[in-house]
């Protein structure tokens, strides 16, 4: 893209476009089950996330009405149109007071689309990410005449059509291959998908595990990792043990809570997360980082997929290679995210696969390292996909200023059912065979969204640079539009009425 601008264009910033007025701070015990809808960030981002209330009047400013222009600031980044009636506004949220003299609000919602694309880049955070009210204001937009700002929303509307309805067709497919997924994880975490499997077995008259066998198993290889663990970090340090007494150190790990669970088949048992684990869960680094070097890679949190890390989603980070190395992620290593904007998300987990270098993790992410004698690593990223795994997250997630959070405590809650050694080999042999060809169709869609989000960016790109459509001599160049919004401000602050001297307190 060319640094000069298209004739009749003029560059400004976002805060001389309109006023943007952040919600209103509503305490969690301020919310009602009646009066007017409170937009939170959750809201936004899914139209089916439950509403706040508030059966109280509050300032006008934070009134939202159809049509107002809505902007998500922190946890996640995005611009909306509002359409569901009369609402108050959360904080981290602005609502937009358009600078009509300068700007159309069609023009402003996609500009602003564009801005922050280029905002979040140099946002703080790893993963929840805001941005600051002055660097907002300060970012620069070229700004057209105001009749080519209406050909080129009439442009990108155009185009923009045609992508959505490409992508409401993947999303069709998507519901399909989701719901057959479902299934079959569902069948394999109850024991449905190995029925014959078991059956077969006991025709022939080989044991099959009895679930008590198997959690003591569990246990047993889980205190051993600990106790491995702990014998080199010792002679690490050049300790060698006198006596037996560093074993009372161990704490036994949480057991998950069964309310509600289906009964499991012979030989199964349930388990939580720390129960697999032989060393202590760990958060992650929070710790502002770049989008090149120097520093040690950390991931975002959008590097964290159904079948692995994107490694390509990272920012460098200052910190020390001893820390670095008590982040660095391995194979093998089962990650939760703890935080997201959208409920569906939080929870949502991995299995790291063979990072090409050294990689640290967010502080929006917590690592657990199944214990390897267990083999338990694959199942568990199986069975953490499935509804009943994932009905338990959503019921114990807690929102917090728009933003959905699970504890560690929380998650050593979750039970994940655990068949025996050869049966969970069994099923995993048959979860692959049947999801294999949806999976690589789910790859595909998902390339294609990705194609399609460069696409509308591309599309912004070429709007916003001058070249999507053409210009006309005969418009009003857009430094005119600047000086009459810089007149009118000036005269309007010229009228206010002066402030009065403050009073002394006595």
């Amino acid at each position: 893209m060319s640094d000069e601008l298209p004739p009749g264009w003029a560059l400004t910033d976002i805060g001389s476009l309109g006023r943007y007025i952040n919600g209103r701070g509503f305490k969690k015990e301020e919310w009602k089950k009646a009066g007017l809808p409170i937009i939170r960030i959750q809201n936004l981002n899914d139209e089916s996330a439950q509403f706040n209330y508030s059966d109280q009047q509050h300032e006008g400013k934070y009134r939202v009405d159809d049509g107002d222009l809505l902007v998500a600031w922190a946890a996640s980044l995005g611009v909306y149109v509002w359409n569901r009636g009369p609402a108050w506004l959360n904080q981290h949220i602005f609502r937009v007071e358009v600078e009509e003299r300068a700007v159309t609000k069609p023009f402003l919602y996609y500009a602003l689309k564009d801005a922050l694309a280029g905002l979040y880049k140099k946002a703080h955070g790893s993963g929840m990410v805001h941005i600051t009210k002055a660097k907002f204001n300060r970012h620069p937009i070229s700004l057209p005449p105001l009749n080519e700002q209406k050909r080129i929303v009439s442009k990108i509307d155009e185009l923009f059509s045609r992508i959505d309805e490409g992508e409401r067709a993947m999303e069709r497919v998507s519901k399909l291959v989701e719901r057959y997924r479902q299934s079959v994880l569902k069948a394999a975490v109850t024991g449905e998908l190995t029925r014959d499997w078991r059956e077969a077995r006991k025709a022939a008259g080989q044991p099959i595990e009895s679930g008590e066998a198997l959690l003591t198993r569990i246990l047993t290889v889980r205190r051993e990792a600990w106790e491995n663990a702990e014998l080199s970090k010792m002679q690490a340090n050049g300790i060698t043990p006198k006596d037996e007494a560093w074993k009372k150190r161990y704490v036994k790990p949480s057991e998950p809570s069964l309310t509600g669970l289906p009964i499991l088949p012979e030989g199964w048992v349930w388990a939580s997360l720390p129960m697999l684990c032989g060393v202590a869960s760990t958060n992650g680094i929070s710790v502002k980082g770049a989008n090149a070097p120097p520093g040690i890679p950390a991931l975002r949190l959008d590097a964290l997929g159904d079948s692995g890390f994107d490694y390509a989603a990272r920012r460098y980070i200052p910190i020390a290679n001893s820390k670095a190395e008590r982040l660095r992620i391995e194979a093998g290593d089962f990650f939760v995210s703890r935080a997201n904007g959208s409920l569906a998300l939080v929870g949502r987990a991995v299995l790291a696969q063979e990072p090409p270098e050294l990689v640290v993790f967010p502080d929006t992410m917590i690592r657990y390292r199944p214990a390897d004698e267990l083999g338990v690593g694959y199942w568990l990223q199986r069975v953490w996909q499935s509804r009943l795994v994932r009905e338990q997250i959503e019921r114990k997630a807690k929102t917090t200023a728009g933003i959905y959070k699970i504890s560690q405590g929380d998650i050593a809650e979750i039970a994940i059912p655990i068949p025996p050694s050869e049966e969970r080999a069994a099923a995993i042999s048959l979860i692959d065979q049947r999801l294999s060809q949806v999976e690589s169709l789910s790859m595909e869609q998902g390339q294609s969204r990705k194609r399609a989000g460069a696409l509308r960016q591309a599309i912004l790109r070429s709007a916003f640079s001058g070249s999507l459509v053409s210009q006309h001599p005969e418009d009003e160049p857009a430094s005119t539009l600047l000086q009459r919004i810089a007149v009118g401000r000036a005269e309007a602050k010229r009228t206010m009425p002066a402030r009065g001297p403050k009073k002394k307190s006595r």
